[in-house]
Order: C-alpha cells, then structure tokens, then sequence
C-alpha cells in the first residue's frame, strides 16, 4: 500500500455545466497544446446518495465502470469539453503540468519546510463527472462525491501533516488560485487527506 498526500479543490454543485467548466478549467489548468500522462473514462456504478462502503466492496474493481483511456494524449482546445459531453466522467492525469508547477511554487513559499520536509504536490489529476475523492473506511462509511475534483498530490507525507494543512489553507497564494478557479467554475469546498 502506497502512503498519498493529497489536496482536493471539488465542487458538488449539481447544477454545473460540465462541458463550460472542462473547457474552462482545460485553458486555465494549462492543458491545452499538450500531452497529458493519460485521458480515462469511466461511469459510476452506484447512485452516490444509495452508496455506501460494503456497496462499494461488493462493486467490481472499486466503484467506477472502465470505458477506457488514452495514454499520452495531445489535448486540442476543447478536447475535454467533448469528452464531458461523451463520457460520464473523464479523468486527466497530467503531471508537471502549468497548475502543478504553480502549485508546487505555492507550497514552497507558504509552507515551512520543517514542516513540509522533501514532499511537494507537484502530481495532478483534473476529474470531470461523478467520481469519488477518497476511498477510505476510516473517514466515512459513505464516500465523498464529487463532479469536478482538481487534485494536488504525491507519493509520500510531510513530517507534520497538520501543520503542513494549516500553513497551505492559510497562504494568500492558494486562496488566490482557488479563487481564480472559482471564477471558472463556482464554489470549490477543500479536502486535504493523508493516508
């Protein structure tokens, strides 16, 4: 089992055009004229008000049905508003990318490197469609939904999680692309996990 540190910017929002925000969030995330790592698509399995953790067990691998990917893909400009209108969920796996290495620059100024040690976020995932966040029992018996997640992330933990929490949703830096993403797409709510 890998340990993950992970920052979640995701909407609830039912009402959202998810075509707008894919091709607004494409253009702003800076994926546009690029390769990105891999384009998944999959639909839910479960009603995510019906959902709960042995549901979830019970599923085939998890609770997403495969539709299938593309691995290094060369994303067009609206190439992920098509895929919204086409797929129930479409995930973009798009390390080192312009959001990714923004993000990265924000935790170096505003995090203590005490506290963050030699862990940057600098992996991103951008999920468009029902999806869940974390599939962790420990937290919920239910999961957490989502229909847009932007997730920061790496393969590690820092030395002091809490604090390394605090300091990031403390920094003007992270409110401030926060912000410019809620222009694109309304309020984002914040989940920090660990595990």
């Amino acid at each position: 089992m890998s340990v993950t540190t992970d920052v979640h910017l995701y909407s609830i929002d039912p009402s959202l055009n998810l075509a707008a925000a894919a091709d607004a969030l494409q253009r702003i995330c800076g994926l546009e004229g690029r390769t990105v790592d891999r384009v998944h698509f999959s639909r839910p399995l479960l009603r995510a008000e019906n959902a709960i953790w042995t549901d979830i067990i019970n599923a085939i691998d998890g609770n997403e049905e495969d539709l299938g990917y593309i691995d290094a893909d060369f994303l067009k400009r609206g190439d992920l508003a098509r895929f919204a209108r086409q797929y129930p969920c479409v995930t973009v796996d798009a390390d080192f990318c312009p959001i990714s290495e923004r993000f990265a620059s924000i935790q170096k100024k505003c995090v203590d490197s005490k506290v963050r040690g030699d862990i940057i976020l600098d992996l991103f995932t951008l999920s468009i469609g029902m999806h869940t966040l974390v599939f962790d029992p420990d937290i919920s018996e239910k999961p957490q939904w989502a229909n847009i997640s932007l997730t920061f992330w790496s393969y590690s933990t820092p030395p002091d999680g809490r604090e390394f929490e605090r300091q990031l949703l403390n920094c003007p830096q992270f409110h401030a692309l926060k912000t410019e993403l809620e222009h694109a797409v309304g309020t984002l709510n914040v989940m920090v996990y660990q595990g």
